[in-house]
Parts: C-alpha cells; sequence; structure tokens
C-alpha cells in the first residue's frame, strides 16, 4: 500500500526546513537557475546553458552582470 501523506504532514516538513545563510553578508542562499543564450559554431543556432547557482548579495551582480 502507498504511504499517504496528509496536508498536516507536508506542513511539518516545510517547518524543518531550515535556509543557508551567506557568513559573509548574513543574507539567505537562494538557489535559481541561470539561463545563458550562447551561439553554435557548428550549426550557427542558438543553445541555452542551464546552471543552478547559490546567489546572495555577495555574488548577485557577478551572476546578473
Amino acid at each position: 500500500m502507498a504511504k499517504v501523506r496528509t496536508f498536516l504532514d507536508k506542513l511539518r516538513k516545510m517547518s524543518e526546513f531550515k535556509a543557508e545563510v551567506c557568513p559573509e553578508c548574513n543574507t539567505e542562499i537562494q538557489r535559481v537557475m541561470v539561463v545563458r543564450s550562447q551561439k553554435a559554431e557548428r550549426t550557427g543556432g542558438w543553445r541555452f546553458n542551464r546552471e543552478m547557482v547559490n546567489l546572495c548579495k555577495c555574488n548577485e551582480k557577478e551572476v546578473y552582470g
């Protein structure tokens, strides 16, 4: 038989989650997906490179800039 999770079980699990804090700027670290477009040399078409990055105030300009 499959395990049944109630709404309260889901809320309990969400409340246990502790966000990471950056030691340099003391802000919450967020995981974001950065998509960069790049022209393919061989075909001449566009490629999209996806990358998951930890983001906080320290490296915000490096990621988005």
